[in-house]
């Protein structure tokens, strides 16, 4: 109650304030009772569109935030089993040397020839120096979506001829 007492004594020593009470006291009793009503209209409009609107939709946005990632955490949850195993798989294929068996038969059937290929403890490095543009594409999708391997680090360079490029891949395992 002191906080609210204080708060009046202070406004009601502003100069400003004292105007607009004399003011307001010389108005007839019914634009007394209009001005009051069109206060209390405007202190609620700002109320609503300058503090419960920014808040509601502020509140909203965290809540719908909140829903898809837990939306992302189910289907983590749900798909952690699947990619262990693919990783198990694919380490399993390094282990046993078919991913270069894999890589060369998909170029060999996309008419890529191969330069070089350098297999290590984390993937393989292929070299190209002249493939077609178009078939070495083809092949980068054959090995991503039909082999299910992981480009990780693709270079592609313009060669001297029309159409012809050289590349460098590292597909990981």
């Amino acid at each position: 109650m002191k906080l609210v007492s204080f708060v009046l004594g202070r406004v009601t020593s502003i100069d400003l304030f004292q105007t607009g009470l004399k003011k307001y006291q010389l108005l007839s009793e019914k634009d007394q009772r209009a001005l009051l009503l069109l206060t209390g209209f405007f202190a609620l409009f700002i109320l609503y569109f300058v503090i419960w609107a920014p808040i509601r939709g502020w509140s909203n946005d965290r809540a719908l935030d909140y829903y898809e990632q837990k939306e992302v955490l189910t289907w983590v949850r749900g798909n952690i089993s699947r990619s262990s195993h693919q990783a198990t798989v694919r380490v399993r294929e390094v282990d046993s040397g078919s991913l270069s068996a894999q890589v060369s038969e998909a170029a060999r059937e996309s008419a890529i020839s191969v330069s070089r290929m350098r297999p290590d403890e984390k993937g393989l490095r292929v070299w190209i120096d002249k493939a077609p543009y178009q078939n070495l594409i083809q092949w980068i999708l054959e090995l991503e979506q039909g082999q299910e391997l992981m480009i990780d680090q693709l270079q592609i360079n313009q060669t001297d001829n029309q159409g012809l490029v050289k590349a460098y891949l590292f597909i990981s395992v």
